[in-house]
């Protein structure tokens, strides 16, 4: 608890709403992404058109959930908790599909 003139503040932080969406966000691009991974894998990699659309909409919920983490980060007075979980998931999720779309680009 923060420490404010002798006294102790009881009173807690409310949490980042951005941040909570954000977090929110984030699962929900990881559950997409690990139904598209499994469709490609039982499909040996001819994945159909549903498993593309499953990959594509996780690839733009990580996007949309890394711009709501730092909407959530400008939040004052607020607990960042889920905005920094949701920026490092989110994170982690656009850097892997940015990697696999460069990945393909050069060895297609």
């Amino acid at each position: 608890m923060p420490k404010m003139e002798n006294k102790f503040s009881y009173l807690r932080k409310k949490h980042s709403e951005k941040g909570v969406i954000s977090f929110i966000l984030s699962l929900i691009a990881l559950l997409f992404f690990c139904i598209s991974a499994a469709i490609a894998y039982q499909t040996q990699g001819n994945s159909p058109l549903v498993g593309v659309v499953y990959g594509f909409c996780s690839f733009l919920l990580s996007l949309a959930g890394l711009g709501f983490s730092i909407l959530g980060f400008l939040e004052l007075e607020r607990n960042t908790l889920f905005a920094k979980i949701g920026l490092i998931l989110n994170g982690v999720l656009f850097f892997y599909f940015c990697i696999i779309m460069l990945w393909r680009s050069f060895f297609a």
